[in-house]
């Protein structure tokens, strides 16, 4: 049995959630660090991070309950078991793969990332024997079967499987917070919004609304925002276009929203049409459907796969919170 666990993040509060924007300044989840820097110390020492990943401990402590698993896998009547290899598919600023490696002194971790700027990252894991154990890969979620197979991990000539996996999916913090990456509503930057600047087959925001027809552009505001204003949107962004920036298009899209729809909130008006451009770009619904798929055929039976959401599209295409494979 795969076991797939779809955890929500503390700091959601329901459908307002789409993406870490408010209307008036940018936020950040308050972090329980203390908490689970002493709870991690219980297993070795505690591991000072610059960012606090998304339900770090829960994260881990799913994974870390593989080691029974594990031993028992590994004894004399089973045989040898096979090398401790977790991937963690959306490295980001490395702190859930930081925790996992601290967690599990014997783990071996492929780091993975859409975002080649992710991956630099590494580099900043400074304890010795930490690092080492880190493969990393350059990578988006439809390519794990494929990448995954020229990872070597132990005996030369063996595949390599994995004890659990982990997909943070959505856009992060950093992301939202670099204006040349074009995530945000809130500050003046290139409508891009691709995970992989460096990828030139992957069209931009901007070369989405501006070659859309208004008919698919309102469908994929409808269909990955769940906006209900979608016909107006599109229809004000078409009449509208060419669109450059960022605040560009935030501003068409609040001049057309019903007065008071987002008076009494934090939401910005263009929260629901950001995230369905992003989705857009990145064909992330898709990305998401192969993943899954690679990553259940690369795990060892009992293996866990934990993911976290930040956007409501993404939970409600995923439907259920826990989802059981046969294997």
């Amino acid at each position: 049995m795969l076991l797939l666990l779809l955890l929500l993040p503390r700091s959601c509060c329901g459908p307002c959630c789409e993406q870490t924007q408010t209307s008036s300044h940018r936020t950040t989840r308050e972090p329980t660090w203390p908490d689970e820097q002493r709870h991690f110390a219980s297993m070795t020492a505690p591991v000072p991070l610059a960012h606090v990943p998304v339900l770090a401990r829960e994260i881990v402590e799913l994974l870390v309950k593989q080691r029974p698993l594990i031993a028992a896998r590994s004894s004399p009547l089973a045989g040898p078991a096979s090398k401790l290899v977790f991937l963690d598919a959306t490295f980001g600023a490395g702190g859930h793969t930081r925790l996992i490696l601290h967690g599990l002194p014997d783990a071996v971790v492929v780091a993975a990332d859409r975002d080649v700027t992710a991956l630099e990252r590494i580099r900043t894991i400074e304890p010795v024997g930490v690092r080492e154990r880190i493969v990393p890969v350059h990578m988006r979620f439809s390519e794990i079967g494929r990448r995954m197979r020229a990872v070597q991990v132990g005996d030369a000539g063996t595949p390599t499987r994995l004890w659990g996996a982990l997909m943070d999916l959505g856009v992060s913090s950093m992301q939202i917070d670099t204006d040349g990456r074009g995530f945000s509503f809130q500050s003046e930057g290139p409508l891009d919004m691709r995970m992989d600047q460096n990828d030139a087959s992957t069209p931009t925001a901007a070369d989405l609304v501006n070659s859309m027809r208004e008919k698919d552009l309102e469908d994929t505001i409808r269909k990955y925002g769940e906006e209900r204003y979608a016909g107006r949107i599109a229809s004000a962004i078409v009449s509208k276009k060419p669109f450059a920036t960022t605040k560009q298009l935030a501003d068409v899209v609040r001049a057309v929203m019903p007065f008071g729809q987002y008076k009494d909130t934090d939401k910005h008006p263009a929260t629901r049409t950001f995230q369905a451009l992003r989705i857009a770009v990145n064909d992330e619904m898709n990305e998401l459907k192969q993943g899954l798929h690679d990553i259940e055929a690369l795990m060892e039976p009992g293996g866990v796969l934990c993911g976290t959401k930040h956007d409501r599209k993404i939970k409600s295409n995923i439907k259920k919170k826990t989802f059981f494979f046969s294997r």
